[in-house]
C-alpha cells in the first residue's frame, strides 16, 4: 500500500521558525529602501521647485514661490507638488522645502544671509542672460568684471563676513558623522550654470579648489559618501548635479 507523502508537524514549525525570522529580517530592510527613495524623490522635487522659482522670478521679481507650489492652472510644471510620504511643501526664507526632510538645525548651522545673497546675485545674472542685447555689459556693470565667477562671489562675501568663514554647528558636524574636534568651514559655490550652493569644508583660503564633506542644497544638508572637489560640480547641469548628491549622499536629519 502506497504511503502519501507530507511534512511532519516539526517540519512545519521549522518552516515557519524559518520564515519568521527571514520576514524580521527583510522587513526593515525593505522599508529603509522606500525611505531612501522617497527621500531622493523630495529631494529631487525640492531642487526643481526651487529651480523654477528662480528660473520665474527673474523674470517677474513679484513671484512668490507660493504660487510655484500651487502651480494655478498647471503652469509651471504638470502634476501636483508634495513629498511622496503626502506632506505639502513649505516656504521658509523663499525656499521651498519639505517638513519631513528638512534639517532640525539649519536656523543656526546655515549662514542663511550668505545664500540668500546668492540667490540675488544669480537673479541678476538671469535678468542680464535674458536681454536681447547681450549679458557682458550688464554683468560688468554689477560686478565689474565681464563675466561673474566663483572666486569674485567668494572674495565679497568672506570681506562681507569679517574676513572669516562661519564654521558649520558642532551637533550637525556629529550627526553627519564628521570629526568632532575639526573646523568645518561654511562655503559659497556657483557651478558654470550659476547653481547656488553651501558646502562644508576644512579649508578656510578664500580662492582656490576646495574638497567637500557636506552639501546644503534644496533646503537641507547632505553628507556626502565621498570628499570631493567641488571643481568637480562646477561643469555640470543643474540635472546632473541633482543626480549626483541624490546618488552620492544621505540627507543629515
Amino acid at each position: 500500500m502506497n504511503r502519501k507523502k507530507g511534512f511532519t508537524l516539526i517540519e512545519l514549525i521549522t518552516v515557519i521558525a524559518i520564515l519568521s525570522v527571514l520576514t524580521g529580517v527583510l522587513i526593515p530592510q525593505v522599508s529603509g529602501v522606500i525611505g531612501t527613495s522617497k527621500d531622493s524623490v523630495c529631494l529631487n522635487n525640492l531642487a526643481t521647485l526651487n529651480r523654477i522659482y528662480r528660473q520665474q522670478v527673474a523674470l517677474d521679481e513679484n513671484l512668490k514661490p507660493e504660487e510655484v507650489i500651487i502651480n494655478l492652472d498647471g503652469k509651471y510644471y504638470a502634476g501636483v507638488a508634495q513629498c511622496p510620504s503626502g506632506v505639502k511643501y513649505q516656504v521658509e526664507n523663499n525656499t521651498i522645502i519639505c517638513p519631513n526632510h528638512k534639517t532640525e538645525s539649519e536656523g543656526s548651522t546655515v549662514d542663511l544671509p550668505m545664500y540668500e545673497d546668492m540667490l540675488k546675485k544669480q537673479l541678476e545674472i538671469e535678468k542680464c542672460l535674458a536681454l536681447p542685447s547681450g549679458s557682458s555689459e550688464c554683468i560688468k556693470d554689477l560686478y565689474g568684471t565681464f563675466y561673474f565667477s566663483n572666486d569674485k562671489f567668494c572674495e565679497y562675501y568672506y570681506a562681507k563676513n569679517g574676513n572669516k568663514w562661519d564654521l558649520i554647528d558642532k551637533e550637525l558636524a556629529r550627526k553627519a558623522g564628521l570629526q568632532g574636534d575639526t573646523n568645518y568651514y561654511i562655503r559659497p559655490f556657483f557651478t558654470e550654470t550659476k547653481v547656488p550652493m553651501l558646502f562644508a569644508s576644512t579649508s578656510s583660503n578664500v580662492k582656490g579648489s576646495w574638497n567637500a564633506d557636506m552639501i546644503y542644497y534644496g533646503g537641507t544638508w547632505h553628507k556626502l559618501n565621498n570628499t570631493i572637489q567641488m571643481t568637480l560640480l562646477r561643469d555640470m547641469s543643474q540635472e546632473q548635479i541633482e543626480k549626483y548628491i541624490t546618488e552620492n549622499s544621505t540627507i543629515v536629519k
